[in-house]
């Protein structure tokens, strides 16, 4: 896959250099203006192959990531549901259980001795047992669940990450493209130059974008960012109070 794109991308740069060319392409060498070929055939290939076939293969991939995330989420609370009906009647249960078995016979308890048919240390110890058991099992449950819901939460956070990061290679992106391939169909127009500065720095502002959303909604991002940017300072302070360290400890 990277060599096709690498392909690709060599194909849409040398073309015009191969002869791809419109008629107005030495014109426009010769009064210096920097503007590709304007040859209908070859903005439609670069075009549909730089901008409008990768953008489908993108929002097809994204539409399936969506997709699976949304199923895995609706997944994770039908689980969740079960797990919390299914709590209380397993609490129920073990708090049974122990009442059951902390009752001896009347005839005989641990030391030997019965206080009016009823065991006397018996009736101390049953109670810690019985609160024992509960706060196991609803301790158990509300963690275990606590712990999905947070992966849904992350799993949710990195979708909306994906569509803004989406949503701002199109809105940057399509003005530019689209005017490109106006610009060889519609020769009788006019285009104003700083209109098409705008679009094409518009574009290039995109990737200015992806490192603030990036840093934004993800705090691996965000951490990642801090060590490279304060690394080099954290090191410099490190290396200079070492330096001063050395230097009053020799004095």
């Amino acid at each position: 896959m990277i060599g096709v794109i690498w392909v690709v991308s060599f194909l849409v740069s040398a073309a015009p250099m191969m002869g791809w060319k419109d008629p107005e392409w030495h014109e426009r060498l010769r009064n210096k203006m920097c503007i590709i070929s304007q040859a209908v055939g070859y903005q439609i290939f670069a075009t549909v192959t730089s901008f409008y076939l990768p953008l489908a293969v993108i929002l097809a991939l994204y539409y399936r990531v969506y997709q699976a995330a949304r199923k895995r989420i609706r997944r994770k609370i039908g689980t969740n549901a079960a797990a919390l009906c299914r709590g209380p009647v397993t609490i129920s249960e073990t708090t049974t259980f122990t009442r059951v078995s902390s009752h001896p016979s009347p005839e005989k308890t641990s030391n030997g001795s019965t206080l009016n048919g009823h065991p006397a240390e018996a009736q101390d110890a049953a109670p810690p047992a019985v609160v024992t058991a509960s706060a196991v099992a609803s301790q158990a449950v509300p963690r275990h669940l606590r712990r999905r819901e947070a992966e849904s939460r992350k799993e949710r956070k990195a979708a909306k990450t994906l569509a803004i990061i989406t949503g701002a290679f199109v809105v940057c992106w399509l003005p530019f493209f689209t005017l490109a391939v106006l610009m060889p169909l519609c020769r009788a127009c006019h285009f104003n130059p700083y209109l098409i500065a705008t679009f094409l720095w518009l574009g290039y502002f995109n990737s200015t974008l992806n490192p603030i959303i990036y840093t934004v909604f993800s705090p691996e991002f965000r951490n990642a960012f801090k060590r490279i940017l304060l690394g080099r300072r954290r090191s410099l302070r490190r290396q200079s109070s070492r330096f001063s360290s050395a230097r009053f400890g020799r004095s």
